[in-house]
């Protein structure tokens, strides 16, 4: 028999991410609580570290631009706002 939430704690290991915060609750209790419900405080993070992010990777595209590892720069792009939200913020001096 499917369980969702067996296979969310297959390929999302909230437990690993949220030690501190993990006991007997549920990983999809856990996600609701503390990252869904913030999730309006995310939203302008998470554009802001998109927009870096594809500049870095990216950049402007006045002339047509081949990228050849579609998924590697894909990958790197979705990681920086991903990790900014799970690590916090991180100055760069």
């Amino acid at each position: 028999m499917f369980s969702f939430t067996k296979e969310f704690d297959k390929k999302f290991p909230v437990d690993a991410l949220l030690k501190n915060l993990s006991g007997s609750t549920s990983s999809m209790k856990l996600l609701k609580d503390y990252v869904l419900s913030k999730l309006k405080f995310y939203t302008r993070r998470t554009q802001t570290n998109l927009y870096s992010a594809t500049q870095k990777h990216i950049g402007d595209c006045d002339e047509p631009k081949v990228i050849y590892n579609f998924y590697n720069t894909m990958t790197k792009i979705i990681a920086t706002p991903v990790a900014n939200i799970f690590i916090g913020e991180v100055s760069i001096t």
